[in-house]
């Protein structure tokens, strides 16, 4: 992992700061007021450790300092949020640049695994309706394999159901709102269900 002080392009100005806060906030499926510290993190697209505490948390202080961040306790954890003069600051700032957001590499990662993944997908699926029907063909198959046929037939599906949605039907995330999944079908974009 790349030490902080050496990723460029990541002076933690109190307008980058304000963006990332302001953002998290915007992307928090909950609509909560505040986030915790790991959210801001992420959505400075900055590594968590030591390195990146030792630059992040004298700013977050400054910043709580001056106004322009409130901190609270949520379950004995220290949250983040906007308050109204930061808010003023950042929207007197305008556009600020910031690396992607989470929520969009979680769609980009899920759709570059899809593409990479749902070929094989489709064969095994393939494979597993073939076995189906050799299985059918035999009057004398016992009961435990048609149990076992089920339970890697219905992984294989959700696999490529997984993927189907990951590579067609999931929409690009706006910046504006959370990416909430709405589907019925828990876990669908969780890539780390497919092994």
């Amino acid at each position: 992992m790349r030490r902080f002080d050496r990723v460029p392009g990541h002076d933690l100005t109190d307008a980058l700061v304000l963006a990332a806060l302001d953002r998290a906030l915007r992307h928090d499926a909950r609509g909560r007021t505040d986030v915790v510290y790991g959210v801001l993190v992420q959505n400075l697209g900055l590594p968590m450790g030591s390195a990146t505490g030792r630059r992040l948390r004298p700013r977050l202080r400054d910043l709580e300092a001056n106004g322009l961040v409130a901190t609270a306790k949520r379950h004995g954890v220290v949250v983040y949020g906007l308050t109204t003069k930061g808010r003023r600051r950042l929207k007197a700032v305008g556009d600020v640049a910031l690396p992607e957001s989470p929520q969009h590499r979680a769609w980009r990662e899920a759709r570059d695994a899809a593409t990479a993944s749902i070929t094989g997908f489709r064969e095994d699926a393939r494979r597993l309706l073939g076995d189906g029907e050799a299985l059918l063909a035999d009057k004398g198959a016992a009961s435990e394999e048609w149990f076992v046929l089920g339970e890697r037939l219905g992984k294989a599906c959700a696999r490529l159901g997984s993927a189907t949605h990951c590579l067609h039907e999931w929409a690009e995330p706006s910046e504006a709102a959370p990416d909430v999944d709405e589907g019925g079908r828990r876990g669908r974009r969780n890539v780390a269900l497919w092994t």
